[in-house]
């Protein structure tokens, strides 16, 4: 994992972590695959709902399950 600020190049857009490991920073093992190595999740999967209501329900992301409720 990257433990340095001065890791990335300046011009990018991306979840940190969450990036095919051929399009990570050379030597940096993206956070989602260290999390998969480490046999920490209960799958091996990860789900994200985008909230478009930003005086209520807020977005979330969740490693290793979903949550059916946020499902439509």
């Amino acid at each position: 994992m990257v433990i340095e600020t001065d890791s990335f190049e300046d011009t990018y857009d991306a979840i940190i972590g969450l990036a095919y490991p051929e399009f990570a920073e050379p030597g940096v093992i993206p956070l989602f695959d260290a999390m998969m190595d480490s046999h920490i999740l209960g799958m091996n999967v990860f789900a994200f709902h985008m909230s478009m209501n930003p005086d209520g329900e807020d977005s979330e992301v969740m490693f290793g399950d979903w949550n059916l409720s946020k499902i439509d």
